[in-house]
């Protein structure tokens, strides 16, 4: 069974970024990429001319087109990619243990002047739950 690799990604411009980090650690290993984009869905409320179906169907198409950009980047490497509904940190935590891998490589919101709070909620959850490595690219 060849090593996997978990990338989770939001539809940010620093997407790619991290998405670049977890493909040069999976070429070193030669590994699989799972490639996902957590959408949290659960606040949203439909104003003016849209309606929370709306909101909620841009999400996901936005989620889609950044992971299919991403994915292009892939080059050679066995990449595969979902877009899932849920809170991010319970999503990822429950992917991780059904999928088993062998890192977690996750974004990380850098703040002038405090280095402490490098990690964000959702690296510091699942740096206490996650059953292997989790790898911060520092964005």
């Amino acid at each position: 069974m060849r090593t996997k690799i978990i990338i989770a990604v939001d539809d940010s411009t620093h997407a790619p970024q991290i998405a670049r980090q977890g493909f040069a650690l999976a070429r070193e290993l030669e590994a699989v990429v799972c490639l996902y984009c957590v959408v949290d869905d659960a606040g949203v409320i439909g104003e003016g001319l849209y309606t929370t179906q709306e909101i909620r169907q841009s999400m996901y198409e936005r989620a889609e087109h950044t992971l299919l950009k991403i994915q292009n980047e892939a080059g050679d490497i066995d990449c595969q990619m979902m877009v899932l509904p849920g809170d991010p940190v319970q999503t990822l935590g429950r992917i991780c243990q059904q999928q088993q891998p062998r890192y977690v490589v996750i974004g990380a919101h850098r703040h002038e002047n405090e280095a402490q709070k490098l990690m964000s909620r959702m690296a510091g959850h699942l740096i206490d739950t996650l059953p292997c490595p989790l790898i911060l690219v520092p964005c």
